[in-house]
């Protein structure tokens, strides 16, 4: 009995042995529960990935200014609790509603966005004049509220986002019609105004009409020729905005773009639009062009249009407020678009400009080599050498090239006369400008399927080293003196029938 009465004792002692532990345990857990619930710690997860709630109201809108179409906001984000702060941007949705026409914007169709982790910006282009509503949201809670006016739409883009897309366009824009010089196009499901490159000389007015028509119905009832287009893609109406002021311009921004789209639609009715006075130009476009020439004083109406850039420059922002070209970016644009369309192009636009065949013993320089004409003529007296000016009209340029063996330059701008080289004639560069300008001008001959050749130089100072600075740099660079012995040596392993 007194054992028994001892193993009873035993064990009431080992029990309170662990009492004070289930006491420490029973108070640990309960200021954990207390903790847990009172304080601001967000769930390890998130509950719903679209609730923002959390960390909405640290996203302040500091700012929206209005130019033209162009909308651009401001934001300061504040420490977020539940996702981290670089998410700011992605849960921002703007509503803008102009009368009875209401468009989102989203992370998918804003434009310039910039940012660090406190602060963001970016551009929204609403294509509808008028009184505007505007409200900011954060997922769905809205964190502002304005009323600005909208009082004329830009069609051209203003930053890096949207420089890569589309071949020569500014704009692609569907449902339109030309009238009064403006384009106007139609508020209808299938409307698109998709921004592309731009240059800084071409600006093209676009208006809405927000009638109950659609462009056909429009052009039927005001018995306007309209142009419908076989499948979504297909441009029926190309808009020529360029003022070309050299021919190498000429050739860049006009022949080429034109040649392109003339091509993608060969023989399926389609029209050019001359936008300005362009008196000059249309015996240009009317050797390229298999369809309908336009004057600036006509209408016409589509289903989709292309508003064709210059490459002289590119409209972009530094920030919101301040604005900027860059001009060397434009020509980077434009050049890789032509490095990638179809090499027939090149074949076609010299069979339209001239039938000159090729002369072995003929040489044409550039006007700013025209210092190496006397070295040529002591090298090569039997040689003809001739002179072309960038202020010489092009029918006039092509028929000199053609009948050209050799045709030496300096840069990818009077080069691009070669176009008019017959297959198996040569474009010489006489280098001033590195590897960069020597890449190009390769690329170039390869598309018009010519020989290319470089007299080379021996730098003094660092070569240009990137494309940006080859189209900054390489009007203003001196030009080497000529080195007799170095081009007899080029031209003789090349060209040994050339005297």
């Amino acid at each position: 009995m007194q054992s028994s009465n001892s193993n009873k004792f035993e064990t009431f002692t080992e029990i309170l042995m662990y009492v004070p532990t289930a006491i420490i345990l029973f108070i640990s857990f309960t200021f954990a529960i207390y903790i847990l619930n009172s304080d601001n710690d967000p769930p390890a997860l998130p509950t719903n990935s679209r609730d923002y709630s959390y960390d909405c109201p640290y996203i302040k809108q500091e700012s929206l200014s209005v130019n033209d179409s162009r909308l651009s906001f401001k934001f300061k984000v504040g420490d977020f609790l539940q996702f981290p702060k670089q998410t700011a941007m992605s849960m921002l949705k703007v509503d803008v509603q102009t009368g009875l026409f209401k468009a989102t914007y989203n992370m998918s169709s804003i434009w310039d966005r910039q940012g660090n982790i406190s602060e963001i910006s970016f551009n929204v282009l609403h294509p509808i004049i008028g009184d505007a509503i505007i409200t900011t949201r954060c997922g769905n809670y809205p964190i502002a509220f304005d009323q600005k006016t909208i009082s004329s739409v830009n069609i051209y883009p203003i930053g890096f986002t949207r420089l890569m897309q589309g071949y020569f366009a500014s704009a692609i824009v569907g449902n339109g019609c030309w009238e009064n010089t403006d384009i106007s196009f139609f508020i209808t499901n299938d409307i698109q105004v998709r921004p592309f490159v731009v240059g800084k000389n071409d600006f093209q007015p676009v208006a809405v009409n927000n009638g109950n028509f659609d462009p056909k119905a429009y052009a039927d009832y005001f018995n306007i020729t309209y142009y419908d287009s076989p499948n979504d893609l297909a441009v029926m109406a190309v808009f020529v905005t360029a003022n070309p002021h050299f021919a190498y311009e000429t050739i860049i921004d006009v022949i080429i773009p034109v040649s392109f789209y003339s091509k993608s639609n060969e023989g399926s009715g389609h029209c050019l639009v001359l936008t300005k006075d362009q008196n000059d130009l249309r015996p240009i476009v009317e050797k390229i062009f298999d369809g309908e020439i336009i004057e600036k004083d006509r209408k016409v109406c589509y289903k989709n249009g292309a508003v064709l850039t210059s490459s002289t420059g590119l409209r972009y922002d530094i920030d919101p407020d301040l604005h900027n070209f860059d001009e060397n970016l434009g020509y980077i644009i434009r050049f890789q678009e032509i490095f990638n369309i179809d090499r027939e192009i090149f074949a076609d636009i010299k069979q339209k400009f001239t039938s000159k065949k090729m002369k072995n013993k003929q040489i044409t320089v550039v006007e700013k080599l025209k210092f190496l004409i006397p070295t040529l003529k002591n090298l090569y007296p039997k040689a003809k050498i001739e002179v072309i000016h960038d202020t010489d009209s092009i029918s006039y340029i092509a028929s000199i090239v053609s009948r050209s063996r050799i045709l030496i330059g300096t840069n990818i701008f009077n080069l691009a006369y070669s176009v008019f080289l017959n297959e198996g004639a040569t474009l010489v560069e006489y280098q001033i400008s590195g590897e960069e300008g020597s890449n190009l001008l390769s690329k170039w001959a390869e598309v018009t399927k010519t020989n290319y050749l470089v007299i080379p130089h021996k730098y003094d100072n660092k070569p240009i080293d990137s494309y940006s600075n080859y189209f900054k740099l390489v009007n203003h660079l001196p030009f080497p003196h000529p080195n007799p012995q170095l081009i007899k040596e080029i031209f003789d392993q090349k060209f040994p029938d050339l005297n």
